[in-house]
C-alpha cells in the first residue's frame, strides 16, 4: 500500500497566513497545539492589555514585545483575521472542506 505523506500534502494545500504591520510583513507558518496552548495560559496570566499583543507575537514566532507599540486596533484585526484563515484552512464550520481530510477515513 503507498504511504500518504500528509506534510506534503500540507505544504501544497496550506499557503502561509501573511499580514502586515508597522510595515512588515509577519507569516503564520503553522498552527499547532502548543501554540494554541500557549496563547490559552497567556490569558491566564494576566488580563492587561498587552495580552493580545503577546498573543498576536506567538502566532508569529515573534518577540513577546513586539506588538505592544502598535495600534490595538490593528492587533485585534491581525488576530481575527489569521484565526479565521486558520479556521478555514482546518475546514471549521461553514467553510470550505479541508482536503486532507478527504483522505483520512476514520472508523
Amino acid at each position: 500500500m503507498p504511504i500518504k505523506n500528509f506534510d506534503e500534502m500540507a505544504k501544497q494545500m496550506f499557503e502561509p497566513i501573511e499580514f502586515v504591520a508597522d510595515g512588515k510583513t509577519y507569516t503564520v507558518g503553522k498552527v499547532t497545539s502548543d501554540m494554541i496552548s500557549g496563547l490559552a495560559a497567556g490569558e491566564e496570566k494576566g488580563d492587561d492589555v498587552g495580552v493580545v499583543c503577546r498573543q498576536l507575537a506567538k502566532l508569529v514566532g515573534a518577540k513577546p514585545d513586539t506588538f505592544l507599540n502598535t495600534d490595538l486596533r490593528i492587533v485585534t484585526a491581525a488576530i481575527q483575521y489569521v484565526t479565521e484563515e486558520a479556521t478555514k484552512q482546518m475546514g471549521g464550520e461553514n467553510v470550505a472542506k479541508n482536503p486532507i481530510q478527504d483522505e483520512v477515513k476514520l472508523s
